[in-house]
Protein backbone atom coordinates (compact mmCIF):
# COMPACT_ATOMS: atom_id res chain seq x y z
CA UNK A 1 0.00 0.00 0.00
CA UNK A 2 1.44 3.72 -1.16
CA UNK A 3 -0.36 6.93 0.80
CA UNK A 4 -1.89 8.95 -1.67
CA UNK A 5 -0.75 11.79 0.01
CA UNK A 6 2.00 11.59 2.71
CA UNK A 7 1.51 15.43 4.06
CA UNK A 8 -1.71 14.43 5.43
CA UNK A 9 0.45 12.23 7.93
CA UNK A 10 2.61 15.34 9.27
CA UNK A 11 0.29 15.56 12.32
CA UNK A 12 1.44 13.81 15.41
CA UNK A 13 -2.16 12.43 15.91
CA UNK A 14 -1.85 10.46 12.86
CA UNK A 15 1.14 8.57 13.49
CA UNK A 16 -0.81 5.38 14.75
CA UNK A 17 -3.51 5.96 11.77
CA UNK A 18 -0.73 5.69 9.25
CA UNK A 19 0.97 2.33 10.75
CA UNK A 20 -2.49 0.92 11.19
CA UNK A 21 -3.44 1.45 7.57
CA UNK A 22 -1.00 -0.05 6.03
CA UNK A 23 -1.21 -3.38 6.19
CA UNK A 24 3.17 -3.85 6.38
CA UNK A 25 3.72 -1.56 8.73
CA UNK A 26 0.71 -3.28 10.90
CA UNK A 27 2.07 -6.94 11.24
CA UNK A 28 4.94 -5.43 12.00
CA UNK A 29 3.08 -3.77 14.80
CA UNK A 30 1.16 -6.33 16.32
CA UNK A 31 4.36 -9.21 15.72
CA UNK A 32 6.57 -6.71 18.16
CA UNK A 33 3.66 -6.03 20.76
CA UNK A 34 3.03 -10.49 21.10
CA UNK A 35 6.89 -10.64 21.16
CA UNK A 36 7.32 -7.70 23.86
CA UNK A 37 4.36 -8.67 26.01
CA UNK A 38 5.79 -12.60 25.88
CA UNK A 39 9.15 -11.05 27.04
CA UNK A 40 7.47 -8.73 29.55
CA UNK A 41 5.52 -11.81 31.24
CA UNK A 42 8.93 -13.18 31.96
CA UNK A 43 10.16 -10.01 33.41
CA UNK A 44 8.88 -11.15 37.08
CA UNK A 45 8.24 -14.79 35.99
CA UNK A 46 11.79 -16.07 35.15
CA UNK A 47 13.16 -14.86 38.42
CA UNK A 48 10.70 -16.44 40.49
CA UNK A 49 10.84 -19.40 39.41
CA UNK A 50 14.64 -20.13 39.10
CA UNK A 51 14.43 -19.16 42.54
CA UNK A 52 11.34 -21.37 43.73
CA UNK A 53 11.89 -24.11 41.11
CA UNK A 54 15.49 -24.29 40.27
CA UNK A 55 16.23 -23.58 43.77
CA UNK A 56 19.46 -21.66 43.28
CA UNK A 57 21.09 -18.60 45.24
CA UNK A 58 20.18 -14.80 43.81
CA UNK A 59 23.68 -14.32 43.10
CA UNK A 60 22.86 -17.78 40.81
CA UNK A 61 19.62 -15.52 38.86
CA UNK A 62 22.19 -12.83 37.99
CA UNK A 63 24.62 -14.78 37.15
CA UNK A 64 22.18 -16.91 34.72
CA UNK A 65 20.69 -13.54 33.38
CA UNK A 66 24.68 -12.02 32.38
CA UNK A 67 25.64 -15.33 30.52
CA UNK A 68 22.05 -14.76 28.47
CA UNK A 69 23.00 -11.23 27.97
CA UNK A 70 26.44 -12.40 26.22
CA UNK A 71 24.74 -14.82 24.44
CA UNK A 72 22.50 -12.43 22.95
CA UNK A 73 24.71 -9.86 21.97
CA UNK A 74 26.89 -12.10 19.90
CA UNK A 75 24.47 -13.98 18.25
CA UNK A 76 22.32 -11.08 17.19
CA UNK A 77 25.11 -9.98 15.33
CA UNK A 78 25.67 -13.16 13.58
CA UNK A 79 22.01 -14.27 12.66
CA UNK A 80 21.90 -9.88 11.18
CA UNK A 81 24.60 -10.76 9.02
CA UNK A 82 23.69 -13.99 7.90
CA UNK A 83 20.06 -12.69 7.15
CA UNK A 84 21.67 -9.99 5.18
CA UNK A 85 23.37 -12.41 2.97
CA UNK A 86 20.86 -14.40 2.52
CA UNK A 87 18.60 -11.46 1.59
CA UNK A 88 16.01 -12.31 3.90
CA UNK A 89 14.60 -11.56 6.74
CA UNK A 90 11.61 -13.05 7.34
CA UNK A 91 12.42 -16.84 7.70
CA UNK A 92 15.14 -15.62 10.43
CA UNK A 93 11.99 -14.61 12.66
CA UNK A 94 10.39 -18.01 12.04
CA UNK A 95 12.92 -19.67 13.09
CA UNK A 96 13.75 -17.70 16.42
CA UNK A 97 10.04 -18.10 17.21
CA UNK A 98 10.07 -21.57 17.01
CA UNK A 99 13.16 -21.64 18.86
CA UNK A 100 11.39 -20.21 21.44
CA UNK A 101 8.54 -22.17 21.74
CA UNK A 102 11.39 -24.66 22.13
CA UNK A 103 11.85 -22.73 24.93
CA UNK A 104 8.97 -22.83 26.52
CA UNK A 105 8.59 -26.73 26.32
CA UNK A 106 12.27 -26.75 27.58
CA UNK A 107 11.46 -24.72 30.76
CA UNK A 108 8.62 -26.71 31.57
CA UNK A 109 9.75 -30.04 31.37
CA UNK A 110 13.79 -29.93 32.37
CA UNK A 111 14.00 -26.88 34.79
CA UNK A 112 18.05 -26.81 35.43
CA UNK A 113 20.66 -24.94 35.66
CA UNK A 114 22.57 -26.67 32.48
CA UNK A 115 19.05 -26.76 30.65
CA UNK A 116 18.07 -22.95 31.08
CA UNK A 117 22.08 -21.88 30.30
CA UNK A 118 21.90 -24.02 27.31
CA UNK A 119 18.03 -22.57 26.11
CA UNK A 120 19.07 -19.17 26.81
CA UNK A 121 21.99 -18.84 24.66
CA UNK A 122 20.31 -20.82 21.85
CA UNK A 123 16.62 -19.06 21.70
CA UNK A 124 17.94 -15.11 22.66
CA UNK A 125 18.25 -13.69 19.56
CA UNK A 126 15.90 -10.94 19.23
CA UNK A 127 13.06 -11.41 16.45
CA UNK A 128 12.50 -8.01 17.30
CA UNK A 129 16.42 -7.23 15.63
CA UNK A 130 15.08 -8.17 12.43
CA UNK A 131 11.49 -7.05 12.64
CA UNK A 132 13.26 -3.77 12.93
CA UNK A 133 15.33 -4.47 9.95
CA UNK A 134 12.55 -5.75 8.13
CA UNK A 135 10.58 -2.59 8.93
CA UNK A 136 13.48 0.00 7.48
CA UNK A 137 13.41 -1.86 4.71
CA UNK A 138 9.51 -1.94 3.58
CA UNK A 139 9.94 2.11 4.61
CA UNK A 140 12.41 2.24 1.55
CA UNK A 141 10.84 0.26 -0.68
CA UNK A 142 7.40 2.33 -0.44
CA UNK A 143 9.44 5.67 -0.50
CA UNK A 144 8.43 6.45 2.84
CA UNK A 145 11.92 8.07 4.31
CA UNK A 146 10.61 11.37 4.80
CA UNK A 147 8.48 9.74 7.56
CA UNK A 148 10.62 7.33 8.61
CA UNK A 149 11.12 8.77 12.43
CA UNK A 150 7.21 8.68 12.86
CA UNK A 151 6.90 5.15 11.15
CA UNK A 152 9.79 3.54 13.22
CA UNK A 153 8.97 5.36 16.48
CA UNK A 154 5.03 4.19 16.22
CA UNK A 155 5.87 0.63 15.49
CA UNK A 156 8.46 0.50 18.37
CA UNK A 157 5.87 2.21 20.75
CA UNK A 158 3.90 -0.95 20.62
CA UNK A 159 6.41 -2.42 22.82
CA UNK A 160 5.80 -0.02 25.48
CA UNK A 161 2.16 -0.91 25.23
CA UNK A 162 3.48 -4.58 26.20
CA UNK A 163 5.35 -3.43 29.16
CA UNK A 164 2.02 -1.77 30.51
CA UNK A 165 0.37 -5.40 30.11
CA UNK A 166 3.27 -7.55 30.09
CA UNK A 167 4.61 -8.15 33.64
CA UNK A 168 0.80 -7.80 35.05
CA UNK A 169 0.00 -10.67 32.93
CA UNK A 170 2.90 -13.16 33.67
CA UNK A 171 2.40 -12.79 37.63
CA UNK A 172 -1.46 -13.06 36.94
CA UNK A 173 -0.85 -16.29 35.05
CA UNK A 174 1.83 -18.16 37.53
CA UNK A 175 -1.01 -17.05 40.32
CA UNK A 176 -3.55 -18.60 38.54
CA UNK A 177 -1.48 -22.14 37.38
CA UNK A 178 1.69 -24.01 37.76
CA UNK A 179 4.78 -22.85 36.54
CA UNK A 180 4.83 -25.78 34.06
CA UNK A 181 1.42 -24.71 32.77
CA UNK A 182 2.54 -21.36 32.72
CA UNK A 183 5.52 -22.48 30.21
CA UNK A 184 3.54 -24.31 28.37
CA UNK A 185 1.17 -21.97 27.67
CA UNK A 186 3.95 -19.92 27.18
CA UNK A 187 5.26 -21.85 23.85
CA UNK A 188 1.80 -21.85 22.57
CA UNK A 189 1.39 -18.31 22.09
CA UNK A 190 4.95 -18.30 20.60
CA UNK A 191 2.99 -20.77 18.23
CA UNK A 192 0.26 -18.41 17.27
CA UNK A 193 3.32 -15.41 16.72
CA UNK A 194 5.16 -17.96 14.07
CA UNK A 195 1.54 -18.42 12.38
CA UNK A 196 1.03 -15.05 11.92
CA UNK A 197 4.54 -14.47 11.02
CA UNK A 198 4.05 -17.03 8.37
CA UNK A 199 0.65 -16.08 6.64
CA UNK A 200 0.64 -12.42 7.72
CA UNK A 201 3.85 -10.71 7.29
CA UNK A 202 5.02 -10.01 3.58
CA UNK A 203 8.87 -11.13 2.75
CA UNK A 204 10.69 -8.18 1.62
CA UNK A 205 11.67 -9.61 -1.43
CA UNK A 206 8.30 -9.75 -2.46
CA UNK A 207 7.89 -6.15 -2.37
CA UNK A 208 8.57 -3.23 -5.49
CA UNK A 209 11.94 -1.86 -4.67
CA UNK A 210 12.49 2.02 -5.11
CA UNK A 211 15.39 3.65 -5.89
CA UNK A 212 16.67 4.81 -2.76
CA UNK A 213 16.80 0.63 -1.71
CA UNK A 214 20.17 0.63 -3.67
CA UNK A 215 21.53 2.03 -0.44
CA UNK A 216 20.25 -0.88 1.76
CA UNK A 217 22.19 -3.34 -0.47
CA UNK A 218 25.66 -1.73 0.22
CA UNK A 219 27.43 -4.63 1.72
CA UNK A 220 29.49 -3.74 5.37
CA UNK A 221 32.83 -4.26 4.67
CA UNK A 222 33.77 -4.46 8.70
CA UNK A 223 37.41 -4.43 8.31
CA UNK A 224 37.20 -1.23 6.26
CA UNK A 225 34.44 0.28 8.63
CA UNK A 226 35.87 -1.22 11.96
CA UNK A 227 36.50 2.88 13.46
CA UNK A 228 32.38 3.49 12.70
CA UNK A 229 31.47 -0.05 14.33
CA UNK A 230 33.71 0.66 17.41
CA UNK A 231 32.79 3.74 18.15
CA UNK A 232 28.55 2.95 17.36
CA UNK A 233 28.63 0.00 19.93
CA UNK A 234 30.52 2.02 22.34
CA UNK A 235 27.79 4.78 21.64
CA UNK A 236 25.24 2.56 22.12
CA UNK A 237 26.44 1.00 25.19
CA UNK A 238 27.21 4.39 27.06
CA UNK A 239 23.73 5.96 26.09
CA UNK A 240 21.79 2.70 26.81
CA UNK A 241 23.58 1.71 29.74
CA UNK A 242 21.63 3.96 32.53
CA UNK A 243 18.16 3.11 31.14
CA UNK A 244 18.66 -0.99 31.47
CA UNK A 245 20.14 -0.37 35.28
CA UNK A 246 17.98 2.29 36.14
CA UNK A 247 14.87 0.30 37.22
CA UNK A 248 16.43 -2.60 39.52
CA UNK A 249 18.17 0.60 41.37
CA UNK A 250 15.08 2.28 41.72
CA UNK A 251 12.88 -0.23 42.89
CA UNK A 252 15.42 -0.79 45.84
CA UNK A 253 15.36 2.86 46.43
CA UNK A 254 11.56 3.24 45.98
CA UNK A 255 11.00 0.38 49.07
CA UNK A 256 12.61 2.00 51.42
CA UNK A 257 9.29 4.40 51.57
CA UNK A 258 6.95 3.58 49.09
CA UNK A 259 4.25 0.66 49.05
CA UNK A 260 3.97 -2.48 46.43
CA UNK A 261 0.93 -0.41 44.82
CA UNK A 262 3.01 2.49 44.97
CA UNK A 263 5.97 0.89 43.06
CA UNK A 264 3.66 -0.51 40.44
CA UNK A 265 2.12 2.57 39.49
CA UNK A 266 5.40 4.59 39.37
CA UNK A 267 6.84 1.72 36.83
CA UNK A 268 3.36 1.68 34.97
CA UNK A 269 3.56 5.36 34.46
CA UNK A 270 6.99 5.10 32.07
CA UNK A 271 5.44 2.37 29.56
CA UNK A 272 1.96 3.81 29.62
CA UNK A 273 3.14 7.68 28.71
CA UNK A 274 5.94 6.16 26.05
CA UNK A 275 2.61 5.54 23.88
CA UNK A 276 2.70 9.23 23.43
CA UNK A 277 6.31 10.05 24.02
CA UNK A 278 7.60 7.85 20.74
CA UNK A 279 5.10 9.77 17.88
CA UNK A 280 6.28 12.67 19.78
CA UNK A 281 9.82 11.44 19.24
CA UNK A 282 9.68 10.16 15.96
CA UNK A 283 7.99 13.55 14.94
CA UNK A 284 10.94 15.63 15.32
CA UNK A 285 13.28 13.18 14.58
CA UNK A 286 11.15 13.62 10.97
CA UNK A 287 11.32 17.99 11.65
CA UNK A 288 14.89 18.01 13.05
CA UNK A 289 16.99 15.66 12.16
CA UNK A 290 18.04 12.79 14.08
CA UNK A 291 21.27 14.27 15.14
CA UNK A 292 19.68 17.13 16.96
CA UNK A 293 17.12 14.74 18.31
CA UNK A 294 19.27 12.20 19.49
CA UNK A 295 21.76 15.04 21.48
CA UNK A 296 18.46 16.44 22.97
CA UNK A 297 16.94 13.63 23.94
CA UNK A 298 20.21 11.79 25.36
CA UNK A 299 20.32 15.20 27.40
CA UNK A 300 17.23 14.77 28.66
CA UNK A 301 18.01 11.78 29.74
CA UNK A 302 21.10 12.37 32.11
CA UNK A 303 18.48 15.33 33.27
CA UNK A 304 16.72 12.47 34.59
CA UNK A 305 19.24 10.69 36.12
CA UNK A 306 20.42 13.38 38.09
CA UNK A 307 16.95 14.17 39.29
CA UNK A 308 16.23 10.59 40.36
CA UNK A 309 19.64 11.25 42.29
CA UNK A 310 17.64 13.77 44.78
CA UNK A 311 14.54 11.43 44.66
CA UNK A 312 12.25 13.15 47.93
CA UNK A 313 8.91 11.30 47.27
CA UNK A 314 6.35 9.40 45.25
CA UNK A 315 4.99 12.33 42.94
CA UNK A 316 8.35 13.66 42.49
CA UNK A 317 9.56 10.00 40.91
CA UNK A 318 6.31 9.74 38.64
CA UNK A 319 7.26 13.05 37.46
CA UNK A 320 10.86 11.91 36.74
CA UNK A 321 9.29 9.08 34.75
CA UNK A 322 7.30 10.68 32.70
CA UNK A 323 10.27 13.24 31.92
CA UNK A 324 11.91 9.57 31.31
CA UNK A 325 9.55 8.65 28.69
CA UNK A 326 11.35 11.03 26.06
CA UNK A 327 14.79 9.77 26.73
CA UNK A 328 13.87 5.81 26.59
CA UNK A 329 11.58 6.45 23.21
CA UNK A 330 14.67 8.64 21.61
CA UNK A 331 17.22 5.79 22.28
CA UNK A 332 14.93 2.78 21.26
CA UNK A 333 13.97 4.85 17.43
CA UNK A 334 16.24 7.86 16.93
CA UNK A 335 19.36 6.33 17.83
CA UNK A 336 18.67 2.91 16.41
CA UNK A 337 17.83 4.89 13.15
CA UNK A 338 21.37 7.18 14.28
CA UNK A 339 23.23 3.65 13.75
CA UNK A 340 21.61 2.24 10.83
CA UNK A 341 22.42 5.66 8.91
CA UNK A 342 26.27 5.72 10.70
CA UNK A 343 27.13 1.92 9.51
CA UNK A 344 25.07 2.86 6.21
CA UNK A 345 24.93 -0.76 5.18
CA UNK A 346 22.39 -3.71 5.30
CA UNK A 347 19.71 -3.22 7.39
CA UNK A 348 19.80 -7.12 9.46
CA UNK A 349 23.63 -6.28 10.31
CA UNK A 350 23.26 -2.80 11.54
CA UNK A 351 19.21 -3.33 13.58
CA UNK A 352 21.26 -6.81 15.11
CA UNK A 353 24.21 -4.53 15.84
CA UNK A 354 22.33 -2.11 17.51
CA UNK A 355 20.41 -4.81 19.80
CA UNK A 356 23.40 -6.77 20.78
CA UNK A 357 25.10 -3.39 22.08
CA UNK A 358 22.29 -2.68 24.23
CA UNK A 359 22.80 -6.31 25.23
CA UNK A 360 26.37 -5.82 26.96
CA UNK A 361 25.10 -2.01 27.53
CA UNK A 362 23.07 -4.44 30.27
CA UNK A 363 26.15 -6.75 31.17
CA UNK A 364 28.53 -3.58 31.35
CA UNK A 365 25.91 -1.03 33.58
CA UNK A 366 24.91 -3.44 36.00
CA UNK A 367 28.56 -4.66 36.63
CA UNK A 368 29.01 -1.26 37.30
CA UNK A 369 26.53 -0.52 39.43
CA UNK A 370 27.05 -3.55 41.79
CA UNK A 371 30.46 -2.73 42.14
CA UNK A 372 29.82 0.88 43.09
CA UNK A 373 26.47 0.30 45.44
CA UNK A 374 29.22 -2.22 47.84
CA UNK A 375 30.94 1.57 48.28
CA UNK A 376 28.18 4.05 48.07
CA UNK A 377 24.53 4.86 48.19
CA UNK A 378 21.83 4.81 45.90
CA UNK A 379 21.58 8.33 45.27
CA UNK A 380 25.08 7.97 43.93
CA UNK A 381 24.35 4.98 41.63
CA UNK A 382 21.95 7.68 39.84
CA UNK A 383 24.42 9.88 40.08
CA UNK A 384 27.14 7.10 37.95
CA UNK A 385 24.41 6.37 35.64
CA UNK A 386 24.24 10.02 34.36
CA UNK A 387 27.93 10.42 34.38
CA UNK A 388 28.03 7.27 31.62
CA UNK A 389 24.93 8.92 29.72
CA UNK A 390 27.29 12.11 29.64
CA UNK A 391 29.99 10.49 28.33
CA UNK A 392 28.02 8.77 25.94
CA UNK A 393 26.84 12.97 24.68
CA UNK A 394 30.36 13.31 24.87
CA UNK A 395 31.29 10.61 22.65
CA UNK A 396 28.50 11.83 20.10
CA UNK A 397 30.15 14.93 19.33
CA UNK A 398 33.71 14.05 19.32
CA UNK A 399 32.21 11.54 16.60
CA UNK A 400 30.22 13.73 14.70
CA UNK A 401 33.35 16.58 14.55
CA UNK A 402 36.46 13.75 13.64
CA UNK A 403 34.53 10.77 11.80
CA UNK A 404 33.30 11.72 8.30
CA UNK A 405 30.55 8.48 8.83
CA UNK A 406 28.70 10.26 12.08
CA UNK A 407 29.56 13.69 10.54
CA UNK A 408 27.21 12.99 7.46
CA UNK A 409 23.85 12.01 9.86
CA UNK A 410 21.64 14.88 9.76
Amino acid sequence: MRFKNISRYKNLLDSYALVIQDPDYRSLFILNFGISVLGAMLVPVFPLWVLQKVKISVSGVFFILAIVGIGSAILNIVLGYVSDKIGKQKIFIEITLLLSIIRGILYSFFPFVSVIIAASWLTQVSSGALSFAMLKEKIIAKNHLALEGKITSTVRASISIAFVLGPWLGITLVDLMSFEHFYLLYAALYLGLYILVKFKVQDNSLLKSSPAQADSKIKINIKKQITPLALSMLLIVLLVAGNLSSSPLLVIELHNYASAKEIGIVFGAGPLFEVIAFPIIGHLNDKYGTYKTLLTGSIIGAIYFYLLSLSVNIYYVIACQILGTLYVATLFSTLMIYVQKVLGGKSGFSSSFYFSAVSLAGVFCNALLGTALAKFNYSAGFLILGFVTCLGITLLLIARKFTPSFAGVN
